[in-house]
């Protein structure tokens, strides 16, 4: 992606900087963690018989306690939401949910668990940290020709990402809760 040639580790630790603060600014723009890991959070229960976890995939819960111990009858469905028939103890951040959720990413070892991490995230991560290394973030136009000239894209808000690297993160933004 970047035609460094694989001899060449002069780059590594600015790659490598660039590397984790692309993987920081979408983990910021989708408002949740990607890395396998046990996560606590403390929820608000409502009149709604749902209850989203931010850092899906879940692997395990270990706990959900509420004003009065543990919650339990609960079922989980997808992308981190758990629903119980009966509703969930009502009060604001009463819930304590553990849990262990996210994907296998991969800067993790590869001999013990390959990435799980979708190749949309991973995608999206790369050309972003590509664009940091080079200085193309911003950039929608330059001109050599005698003279330098460039022009700058001025975004809306100071998170915002690229629009392709948004393209390929907005699917797996934290929307609930």
């Amino acid at each position: 992606m970047l035609y460094i040639p694989d001899t060449d580790t002069s780059q590594d630790d600015e790659l490598t900087f660039a590397l984790a603060a692309a993987s920081d600014a979408i983990e910021g723009h989708c408002k949740r963690k990607f890395a396998k890991d046990t996560y606590t959070e403390r929820r608000s229960g409502t009149d709604s018989k749902y209850l989203s976890l931010r850092n899906f995939p879940i692997h395990e819960i270990t706990e959900i306690t509420g004003p009065h111990g543990p919650v339990v009858g609960y079922t989980e469905l997808d992308d981190g939401i758990l629903f119980r028939s009966e509703g969930w103890p009502r009060g604001e951040y009463r819930l304590l949910a553990s849990y262990v959720g996210g994907y296998d990413l991969p800067s993790d070892d590869p001999d013990s668990n390959p990435s799980t991490l979708p190749n949309t995230l991973e995608m999206a991560c790369l050309m972003l940290a590509k664009m940091m290394h080079t200085g193309q973030w911003g950039k929608l136009s330059e001109r050599i020709d005698g003279e330098y000239t460039a022009t700058f894209d001025k975004a809306e808000r100071e998170t915002d990402l690229p629009p392709a690297i948004q393209a390929l993160c907005d699917r797996h933004v934290w929307r609930l809760g």
